[in-house]
């Protein structure tokens, strides 16, 4: 497997996260030591919450 295709399974596996979905995989990460306050994780639009959740999967190694 390439890593575009790494990449694009990734975001397939992020677009399907609810709202709630993403903010408890943000709240379980360890690494990246991640601590957004809860105002801002839900004033966030789903579609940016996808985008945090899947920045920090890159960066935590997790694809």
């Amino acid at each position: 497997m390439n890593l575009g295709e790494s990449l694009n399974e990734l975001a397939m596996k992020a677009g399907t996260l609810g709202r709630g979905r993403c903010i408890a995989e943000l709240r379980q990460l360890n690494r990246p030591k991640i601590d957004f306050a809860d105002d801002f994780l839900h004033s966030k639009s789903l579609d940016q919450l996808r985008h945090i959740v899947m920045a920090a999967w890159l960066q935590a190694g997790k694809p």
